[in-house]
């Protein structure tokens, strides 16, 4: 047997009427009925209308499906005989009249009567036209009998508001039938009966035309009911499918105490011939009608949803290529083909080339030799003839020099001369460099982190953010938002969760509101409560977003059975008084539900409690500061209480506050202090063995470089707080990530330029004094440096172009750092290498040079070729979380944002579909709009209806119903049922301080309060308005980026038809917008950076040729490293952009030295290559593949997800591909494609003298 539900009591109270003579009844129409339905049915109709909803059996509305409205009219008859009716037929006569009393089940009804139509008092004329305009003169119904009418009417309202021409057909059906003076031409009584002592009409014949009839349904077949997104004749029509099915649906003759008509009313489209009759065919309106034009939702065969279609953006079919089974695009398969048509000449022309090679006859020179520690021949030879190395030279007859470049010989020049002077004055040049980073660093005093996300991700000349200052000044700003989400646990076996709509909830929603009003944040010794914070549109109460509010926020409310009362509220929450808030307004179902498909809200899996809360312009005001004061409470009160509540309900949690954003970036900027220490450690740990020399028991503590390597590290840290502090002092403030990343960046950067310095003092020739391997070692290394260092400066610089502030103000804090670290690496690092190697020579502790050693002590490294640089290479498999949310793993906001959507910053609640509409709306028609709209304008049209407005023009009772009061216009005063420019600025403020009610739904009051600026509204300017809307379901970045796109295409196409400024906004654009042209962004901002590669390199090296190679495998390292982000899934978005740039001067380290060895190297490109790999490799891959790697595995260990997913994995696969690159793709490049040799044979031996130890 099937279950049944309980009645709505506010459908059911109807039946109370019993003094009026019509009214229009909506009420759920039975499919279906049983006995036990019936008689709870019955039951209900004995009891108090205040307890009538838990009477019936719980599953009474399981056999209601639609609404149906039907009229009631009772029939009046000339003077009765024996019970007999006389009727007459003719113009000017009435069918019925007056009100004869009631049916046994309470239903009124009228009396039949054929008296002539009455001239009503001009009251009453004033209130039928209001209503009827086309019934003028006579009437054939009481002013009891109109204002029964009038109060039934708005009850239809909120079903065919959306379309005007449906509603004013719908009201001219019913104003004809109960007013009509010619009512008797279409209207025949066929059956009477007696109720006290007076004929009623028990069943009528209603004459219509099939035109009327089709016109009628034609315009009312596809509207909306807003509230709930189904057709409105679904509620009023139950489905019919024409017109015919309509009119028998409303004439169904309804048993006792059952809902409907208490006569039958039959349509009928012919009169009997001879009766003097004729059936009633007042004009329609087509929803088309422009006068009264329809919204396109409603209304799709409207001319101007035809007409003005916006054109989607296609771009023509897309070419694919069908091979086999499977179907490739056109793109994907010529790149394919060029790729494998590149790699087969690459490697065919290396065939060809090693073939070639293999032909000649010629003696392979050693790559390293082992027994000396990989010294090579020539430097073996000129050490064992105990000659004075030069940069460059050999001991052979057949010397060699190096044809430099114009920069590149005033650089060695300047090197030369500068080592010296630096080896001779180290304390000078370390006080002086260490110096003026320290003063730089005063600027920390100012030092401030920026943790607002409006201020760290949205330019300030950015569009989005124009338009959310014009909102917010000449509106309103968007509230502020609290959230708490619960929700049941998913079934582990088929993942469904099971409904959260239940007593015990409920109960459970109670108790934690009482726990939400009981909070006191502290501010300035102030108790701030909700109450003294939150939104408050219609008086006292805060308009609290919540289930509860169906019962008044009262835990006592009079409701037996709440579950059954929250059941039938969801369904006619606009309806119902007894749904209303407790802010006096509805409760949109879907804003305090989450989880369910459709409008089966029973099955919603979540609660969602929203607090809007009061914001302000001023973020450090004091309204702005109480509200994070009790933000931090309720935070706090969520965590230590709420949590444990929920979860012991078996439940899960989630909660917000609108400072959550700004504290978790707060609490981010110290989470990982604990990685970022360790990776310090790290990093000077493995400084420390690389610098050094090989390990020997005996010597270790004199050959390490442990102090060198920490003073490094000391030097990195300065540049990186020199780089701050300058910025702080010019009032730019700084971010989570200069923080976190800009250390490990420049470490990374410093650590390779001292692996390179260092090996190359090393290389040198003990024999000569040590300012002279100073300044050899600078000639030899300095170029490469200086090129590498100035390419990433301006490479980062090129990030500042980037107009996302955090971004920016990353780039330009990095160029900054880099170009301080290199500048000490060449002065106070230098300086420190002179008394790191005095410090050795004179055989003293490391790390503690106040201590000499013994004179056992021998020195055993002879040259490079008696030791080797420190290598530590540590393998790690690990597995990054899948995780793309700017967050911490561990945050509290992991379950936030699980459920919580991008509706939920949506702008106002609605209420019902805008029936005002521009000449070429098509919201429609956009995919990323819902079909809801609420548009101001079209509740001034509705609220201008009785009874919102007064006959004397003064407002009548803005929270009752006046009885007297008409509509503020007739029709005859309105242009096309418009009023007029001087009309609308007379009654919009009436409008806008109209409190909604039962009655008058649509009163502005709180809900459009903001969406008009009357600023100069005395002048007949308004300045600004808005209305609302709501976009899909957004889940995908992508799906974010296109919702926008498509609403800007539409305000814009909008903006041109009407020649004034419109645009879209919604809170999250001003964060999305960056995306929009992402991709143009990163190729600009990746092409300068390359560009500016190129040209510094063009600009040192004087070398196309060598420019080109670098540029090449730059290009290379950025489309793989491109490609590895879409295997990962890592979208490309601002943070991935500089990553990107980034990028180009992190590869610049893998490419430039290397390079630039091979250029200086003399022989053929294979000798040259290795001489280039002996002299710059080891550093190369020590200094900087190791270096950046151990770095970036420490990164694995943060506890910010953004770091994982953009530094990680993004930093690890930089320097796998720039080691493969710059270590294996490059050496191979330059063998066969590598540019000449700048070294030039000198037959006779260059008797330059041997750098002397005088100045």
């Amino acid at each position: 047997m099937q279950s049944s539900r309980s009645v709505p009591h506010s459908l059911t109270r109807l039946n109370d009427f019993s003094s009026f003579p019509f009214y229009i009844y909506i009420y759920f129409a039975l499919t279906q009925t049983s006995k036990a339905a019936a008689e709870g049915f019955l039951q209900l109709n004995r009891m108090d209308s205040s307890r009538r909803r838990s009477a019936l059996p719980s599953g009474f509305l399981s056999f209601v499906s639609l609404f149906q409205v039907l009229l009631i009219i009772q029939v009046a008859v000339s003077q009765p005989s024996n019970n007999e009716l006389r009727q007459r037929h003719a113009e000017g006569y009435c069918a019925m009249y007056d009100i004869c009393g009631a049916r046994s089940d309470g239903k009124v009804v009228n009396c039949a009567s054929g008296s002539p139509a009455v001239k009503p008092d001009e009251l009453l004329s004033s209130k039928i036209q209001s209503l009827c305009p086309t019934i003028t003169g006579n009437v054939c119904c009481t002013e009891a009998q109109f204002d029964t009418l009038r109060s039934q009417v708005q009850q239809a309202i909120p079903f065919l508001v959306g379309c005007p021409a449906c509603l004013r057909n719908f009201l001219n059906l019913f104003c004809e039938l109960s007013c009509s003076p010619n009512q008797s031409l279409f209207i025949n009584v066929t059956s009477v009966s007696q109720v006290r002592n007076n004929l009623t009409v028990d069943g009528i014949d209603f004459y219509i035309t099939d035109d009327f009839g089709e016109g009628l349904y034609e315009s009312c077949k596809d509207v909306k009911f807003g509230t709930m997104n189904t057709r409105a004749m679904e509620f009023i029509g139950a489905g019919a499918k024409n017109f015919k099915e309509w009119f028998a649906f409303i004439g169904r003759r309804a048993p006792n105490n059952l809902p409907g008509s208490p006569y039958a009313i039959q349509f009928l489209p012919t009169v009997p011939d001879s009766s003097g009759m004729k059936p009633m065919n007042v004009s329609t309106y087509s929803c088309g009608d422009v006068s009264l034009g329809c919204s396109c939702g409603d209304c799709a065969s409207s001319p101007v949803c035809s007409n003005t279609a916006i054109s989607t953006s296609n771009n023509g079919a897309k070419c694919s290529v069908r091979i086999g089974s499977l179907k490739a695009k056109c793109v994907d398969l010529a790149l394919a083909i060029l790729y494998v048509v590149l790699v087969s000449v690459f490697f065919g022309w290396g065939l060809f080339h090693q073939t070639r090679k293999r032909s000649r006859s010629f003696r392979m020179k050693p790559f390293l030799d082992t027994t000396d520690g990989g010294q090579s021949d020539s430097l073996n030879r000129q050490k064992a003839e105990n000659l004075p190395m030069q940069r460059l030279e050999d001991a052979n007859q057949i010397s060699t020099a190096v044809r430099l470049s114009v920069v590149q010989g005033y650089m060695s020049n300047f090197y030369r001369k500068y080592g010296l002077w630096v080896a001779r004055h180290p304390t000078l040049v370390l006080s002086l460099s260490v110096g003026m980073v320290l003063l730089l660093c005063l600027g920390l005093v100012r030092f401030k982190v920026e943790t607002r996300p409006e201020k760290l991700w949205v330019g300030p000349g950015s569009k989005a953010a124009e338009e959310k200052r014009f909102f917010d000044s000449n509106l309103s700003p968007f509230y502020r938002i609290e959230q708490l989400i619960l929700a049941t646990i998913p079934d582990p076996l088929d993942g469904k969760s099971p409904s959260i709509v239940t007593e015990e909830n409920i109960k459970l929603l109670f108790e934690i509101q009482k726990k939400v009003d009981g909070i006191r944040g502290n501010y300035s010794g102030s108790r701030i409560s909700l109450t003294d914070i939150c939104m408050k549109p219609m008086g006292e109460d805060c308009a609290t977003q919540s289930v509860i509010q169906y019962f008044k926020m009262d835990p006592s409310y009079d409701a037996d059975d709440r579950l059954d009362h929250v059941n039938y509220c969801f369904q006619h929450y606009t309806s119902a008084e007894s749904c209303m808030s407790a802010f006096k307004a509805p409760v949109d179902p879907s804003t305090v539900l989450g989880g369910f498909s459709g409008s089966n809200y029973t099955e919603a899996s979540a609660f969602i409690v929203t607090y809007p809360v009061d914001n302000a312009l001023d973020k450090e005001g004091n309204a702005t500061q109480k509200a994070v004061a009790w933000e931090k409470a309720f935070v706090q009160l969520a965590k230590d209480e709420l949590l444990p509540m929920v979860q012991s309900k078996n439940l899960t949690f989630s909660f917000s506050s609108e400072s959550s954003i700004e504290e978790e970036l707060k609490r981010e900027s110290t989470a990982d202090a604990i990685t970022i220490l360790i990776s310090y450690l790290v990093m000077f740990a493995y400084i420390s063995l690389t610098l050094g020399d090989t390990p020997r028991l005996s010597s270790f503590y004199i050959s390490s470089k442990v102090l060198l390597g920490l003073s490094g590290v000391v030097l990195v840290m300065l540049s990186v707080l020199g780089s701050v502090g300058f910025f702080s002092a010019v009032g730019v403030k700084s971010t989570l990530i200069i923080m976190e990343v800009i250390p490990f960046l420049v470490l990374a950067v410093g650590v390779d330029n001292m692996c390179i310095l260092v090996h190359a003092v090393k290389r040198q020739p003990l024999d000569l004094p040590l300012e002279g391997r100073i300044s050899n070692a600078l000639v030899e290394v300095g170029p490469s440096i200086t090129l590498a260092s100035l390419s990433e400066v301006f490479v980062f610089a090129v990030g500042s172009f980037i107009p996302m502030p955090a971004c920016r103000v990353f780039s330009m804090f990095a160029a900054l750092a880099v170009l301080l670290d290199f500048l000490l690496q060449v002065t106070a690092f230098v300086s420190l290498i002179v008394f790191d190697f005095l410090r050795a020579e004179g055989r003293r502790v490391d790390c503690f040079p106040c201590i000499k050693a013994s004179s056992t002590y021998a020195e055993s490294e002879k040259g490079i070729g008696g030791r080797k640089p420190g290598l530590l290479l540590a393998r790690a498999s690990l597995t990054p979380e899948s995780s793309y949310i700017a967050k911490p793993a561990a945050s509290w906001l992991d379950d936030f944002l699980v459920w919580v959507s991008p509706e939920a910053f949506g702008c106002c609640r609605k209420f019902t579909n805008g029936s005002y509409c521009p000449p070429d709306d098509q919201v429609s028609n956009l995919i990323w709009f819902y079909n809801s709209v609420s548009n101001f304008k079209t509740g001034v049209l509705i609220a201008l209806q009785p009874p919102c407005c007064s006959a004397n023009d003064s407002t009548c009772g803005l929270s009752e119903v006046c009885k007297d009061c008409t509509t503020c216009f007739r029709h005859s005063d309105l242009h096309n049922d418009r009023p007029s420019t001087a009309q609308f600025k007379e009654k919009l403020p009436w409008f806008l301080d109209a409190l909604p009610s039962a009655d008058c739904s649509k009163g502005g009051h709180g809900a459009y309060t903001s969406s008009v600026e009357l600023q100069g509204y005395e002048n007949g300017i308004i300045k600004a308005s808005s209305f609302r809307t709501y976009h899909t379901p957004l889940n995908k970045q992508i799906d974010y980026v296109n919702s926008m796109r498509a609403a800007r295409q539409f305000a814009s196409r909008v903006s041109d038809s009407l020649k004034m400024e419109i645009f879209p906004y919604s809170v999250f654009y001003m964060f999305f917008e960056q995306y929009l042209d992402i991709w143009k962004t990163a190729l600009i901002n990746l092409a300068i950076a390359i560009g500016a590669v190129f040209i510094v390199c063009l600009v040192i090296t004087c070398s196309l040729w060598t420019s080109a190679i670098i540029m090449l495998v730059l290009a290379m390292i950025l489309v793989d490293l491109m490609g590895v982000m879409a295997i990962l899934g890592i979208q490309l978005n601002a943070v991935s952009v500089v990553n990107l740039v980034m990028s180009v001067g992190i590869a610049v380290e893998f490419c430039v030295h290397i390079t630039h060895a091979f250029s200086v190297s003399s022989g053929n490109r294979d000798e040259r290559v290795k001489e280039a790999l002996g002299t710059m490799g080891a550093s190369v891959f020590s200094g900087i593949t190791l270096t950046k790697l151990v770095g970036v595995l420490v990164l694995c260990f943060s506890k910010t997800e953004v770091f994982v997913v953009y530094y990680f994995q993004m930093y690890l696969a930089l320097v796998l591909l720039g080691f493969l690159h710059g270590l294996v793709f490059l050496p191979v490049v330059l063998s066969m494609f590598g540019p000449p040799s700048r070294c030039i044979k000198i037959e006779k031996q260059d008797e330059r003298p041997s750098v002397s130890s005088q100045p």
